[in-house]
């Protein structure tokens, strides 16, 4: 659908091109409406080339590659990582002897097309491989009393559990600037859009006398895990937000 689009603007514009270049030489007016054509015209087209991108994201910091051709179309493959803990437990259990710790692993691996239909504006669809994921691990800091019984963190042992989508996430979003620069060595771009990651799924691990959180338990609606409790509680959160400032750099092609 977008190709064919793509084909019928250039077309028209072509066209009318033509038909002004034509009436150029009977009168003045002619000549002003032809260049006014012509200029917008070229507007709307990429200079050809290749650039290379560094960028922040809601899915880290990463790197493009970018190819750009003659066409208002730039196509983009890069990637983006980041891995970072955070001692959540004043928030989690609000005790001191029970740490909680988030792990998050932010990480894809990207292949986009923009669409440059105005000059400063861009739309891009693409596909996203996507190995992100959050580990919360639960354990005991200290020795707890249960009763008059000490309990050890190795008697009392750890839960786990890991959160993840699934890695093929198709995404769509609006972008104000270029991909790379059409005159320029440096570019700027800003991006937002939404990635499909699907319903989120839980792998839940434990062992000690906190072993049992893992497995099933008996209600009076049947046999459930605990990890379909949390999985039924997060099944709508299916899209994820993408947020990207892009900062890219001509390396070949016209300038």
């Amino acid at each position: 659908m977008k190709t064919t689009i793509f084909f019928i603007i250039g077309v028209l514009l072509l066209l009318t091109s033509q038909v002004f270049s034509q009436g150029e030489t009977s009168s003045a007016k002619g000549d002003e409406l032809s260049k006014g054509i012509s200029k917008e015209e070229t507007s709307a087209k990429n200079n050809p080339g290749w650039g290379v991108a560094i960028k922040a994201s809601t899915f880290g910091p990463g790197i493009e590659i970018v190819k750009a051709f003659k066409i208002p179309v730039n196509i983009r493959f890069g990637g983006t990582w980041l891995n970072y803990s955070m001692d959540i437990s004043q928030y989690a259990s609000g005790s001191e002897d029970v740490k909680t710790i988030n792990n998050l692993h932010l990480g894809t691996v990207s292949l986009m097309a923009d669409w440059q239909f105005i000059d400063f504006m861009h739309l891009t669809g693409g596909v996203l491989y996507n190995f992100t994921e959050e580990i919360i691990d639960v354990y005991s800091n200290d020795v707890v009393y249960v009763g008059e019984v000490e309990v050890t963190p190795e008697t009392m042992g750890y839960t786990s559990a890991k959160i993840y989508t699934s890695k093929i996430n198709p995404y769509l979003g609006i972008g104000f600037g270029r991909s790379i620069s059409k005159q320029k060595l440096v570019g700027f771009g800003v991006d937002f859009g939404v990635a499909y990651i699907g319903s989120p799924k839980v792998d839940l691990m434990a062992n000690g006398m906190l072993e049992p959180t893992a497995d099933a338990i008996t209600t009076s609606g049947g046999t459930v895990y605990n990890k379909e409790i949390i999985e039924n509680n997060i099944e709508n959160y299916k899209f994820y937000p993408v947020i990207s400032v892009q900062l890219s750099f001509r390396l070949a092609g016209n300038k």
